[in-house]
């Protein structure tokens, strides 16, 4: 068992990073306030973990509810959570309450907004089961839900009392979420760390071959990284995001730029990443998606680029002409 420090003065809490930990009760406790819990999963996960952390919690005498929620993004909305807080006031809980998300982003991401709304906020805990939510949604405190005009745009930022990272529930994955995280954890080499980048490319050969050392490892430099960024943003307030990189560049396009583009390509061909969008998708469309992005400042999109692998800058230079070009490139044929 490891575990990374999210050093946010008042706010600070722990990761705690190992196998088979959903049965530890007293881990989970230590991250409470009071004796009772509020477990919120969804359908999905529910039928694998819910019944073990529900247990794990009783045996140090908490008082457990369960809370399950529908499955899938298209659930991601303020009538989810609403739904929550009916749960919430009907059995009269209070500010000792402590939630508990179990899932992935979507159930931490509504979870996390639902506590810091309820009676203007208690204390939750995440407890990630994808690769994705692991290394980065779990992490940072960015809670809220979609609204039909745009992903995640309400929301709030809301740090949990602990962060719960099980490498076992992994196992139960299919692989197209393996390699959504993937994807996240490669991103963060590219834009922070050259050196895990390289061991990166050293260490990962197939989406299938992922060893417990190896996840552990992937996952434990993956927070450390995204803590590096929330505390720098915390204290200066300048560092961009963990945002989208565009990455395999053509060399006749300036919006990309020049970098190692032979080892990131291997890579990603290897965890068998996508490189293109559908083509039922239009960059018209694309584009406009682009522009209701939170990440958009006055008008502006700005786009994080590579000077080098493991060097990131904002810039917001590109005119819509030449994004425009550069999307038509990634475009799928098929």
């Amino acid at each position: 068992m490891e575990s990374v420090r999210v050093a946010l003065a008042e706010r600070s809490y722990d990761i705690v990073i190992g196998e088979s930990l959903l049965s530890r009760g007293s881990l989970l406790a230590k991250n409470m306030t009071g004796d009772r819990a509020v477990l919120i999963t969804n359908d999905t996960v529910a039928q694998w973990y819910a019944q073990p952390v529900q247990t794990a919690l009783e045996t140090q005498g908490i008082a457990v509810d369960l809370v399950v929620l529908p499955d899938g993004e298209a659930h991601k909305t303020l009538d989810t959570v609403s739904g929550i807080w009916d749960a919430l006031l009907q059995k009269q809980y209070g500010r000792d309450v402590t939630l508990i998300a179990l899932g992935g982003g979507v159930v931490g991401d509504m979870v996390g907004l639902a506590a810091a709304l309820y009676q203007r906020g208690v204390k939750f805990i995440q407890i990630p089961t994808t690769l994705l939510a692991q290394v980065d949604s779990s992490v940072g405190g960015k809670t809220g839900v979609n609204h039909p005009l745009g992903k995640n745009m309400i929301g709030a930022f809301y740090q949990p009392q602990g962060v719960i990272i099980d490498t076992a529930v992994l196992q139960t994955l299919p692989q197209r979420e393996i390699s959504a995280g993937l994807a996240e954890v490669v991103k963060y080499g590219l834009i922070w760390d050259a050196a895990f980048f390289s061991e990166l490319e050293t260490r990962l050969t197939r989406v299938d071959a992922l060893e417990p050392e190896l996840v552990a490892w992937m996952i434990r430099r993956a927070c450390e990284i995204k803590a590096e960024v929330e505390e720098m943003q915390a204290k200066y307030g300048k560092v961009p995001g963990l945002a989208a990189v565009l990455v395999g560049a053509r060399k006749d396009s300036q919006t990309y730029v020049r970098m190692k583009k032979k080892a990131c390509r291997r890579l990603i061909e290897r965890l068998q990443l996508p490189t293109r969008y559908p083509c039922s998708v239009t960059p018209d469309k694309l584009f406009a998606a682009m522009r209701l992005d939170k990440k958009v400042l006055r008008g502006q999109l700005r786009f994080i680029l590579l000077k080098a692998i493991g060097k990131a800058v904002i810039s917001t230079q590109a005119s819509d002409e030449h994004v425009l070009s550069v999307l038509s490139q990634f475009k799928s044929e098929q």
